[in-house]
């Protein structure tokens, strides 16, 4: 418990609820529950840098390079966070993406999952019938998709 309160400690996690412990009591591994009682937002975490370095390079298959900082990511991420809101998509809704591994796809994720719902992508290149698959399953409140 003391190796994972000391990572807390350095990485300044900020819970939104306090856990009741580090470890449970009596709890073993493999089946041990560390932090029980506690929530937060790790989208909130990631985007806490909020500068001008590089945070994310976008390497295309074409080769065409991308680069966004951790200002320009926060900003994106924001901006997609509002238009999610206005769709009423909030804490526990499935949000789904049919999306290729782009920047825009990680802007669609942190937005997501920092309004407290969850996030499922399927590449185009699952087709038809695994798209339908993996996201009937979840039932999402909106699909997202590319051109």
């Amino acid at each position: 418990p003391a190796f994972w309160q000391a990572i807390v400690d350095f990485f300044d996690i900020r819970f939104h609820t306090q856990p009741d412990a580090v470890l449970r009591e009596g709890a073993e591994m493999p089946s041990a529950e560390w932090f029980p009682g506690a929530t937060l937002n790790f989208a909130e975490h990631l985007l806490r840098r909020r500068d001008d370095a590089v945070a994310v390079v976008a390497v295309a298959e074409n080769g065409q390079r991308e680069q966004l900082t951790w200002a320009e990511l926060a900003e994106h991420v924001a901006g997609f966070q509002a238009s999610l809101r206005a769709a009423g998509v909030g804490r526990g809704d499935r949000v789904a993406a049919c999306m290729p591994n782009t920047w825009q796809t990680l802007v669609a994720m942190l937005a997501t999952t920092s309004l407290g719902a969850i996030w499922s992508c399927s590449s185009p290149d699952f087709g038809t019938h695994g798209v339908i698959d993996r996201f009937g399953q979840i039932e999402p409140k909106l699909l997202l998709t590319c051109a």
